[in-house]
């Protein structure tokens, strides 16, 4: 839920090495008011956004956003963790900022975004995991 009429929903995955060291490995962007999904062309892994038409969001409501991660493959190495990191803005410092400039407009009001994590609620995170041989 957020407190405001839209927002920015930033979804980053890395791989963190034992000493810290993040190496990105994909990021993707949804808006808030574009949260609709195509069923039929949705999968579990990749949520189909038509990005047809806004849909309102009222402030405080509880809504389910789908974001996929681009399909990757990656080995995490023993001792590596994985990050997923969810954010509202860029930063100037962020990998793909640094790459190729594109930024995103926020909305430039301050908004409480409120992540659910519960029986009723249960935000996930779904993983495609290819079996040692």
């Amino acid at each position: 839920s957020i407190d405001q009429e839209d927002t920015n929903w930033i979804v980053k995955m890395c791989d963190v090495d034992k000493d810290g060291t993040e190496l990105p490995l994909g990021t993707n962007y949804l808006k808030a008011s574009h949260r609709a999904l195509d069923k039929k062309k949705s999968t579990p892994f990749q949520p189909y956004h038509p990005h047809t038409s806004s849909e309102p969001v009222v402030p405080g409501e509880i809504y389910e956003y789908a974001l996929e991660l681009l399909p990757m493959s990656h080995v995490f190495r023993e001792g590596h963790r994985m990050k997923l990191e969810i954010v509202s803005m860029e930063s100037p410092r962020d990998w793909e900022m640094v790459m190729h400039f594109h930024p995103h407009l926020c909305s430039s009001k301050t908004t409480v975004h409120k992540i659910y994590r519960d029986e009723e609620y249960p935000s996930h995170l779904l993983l495609s995991v290819i079996p040692k041989k």
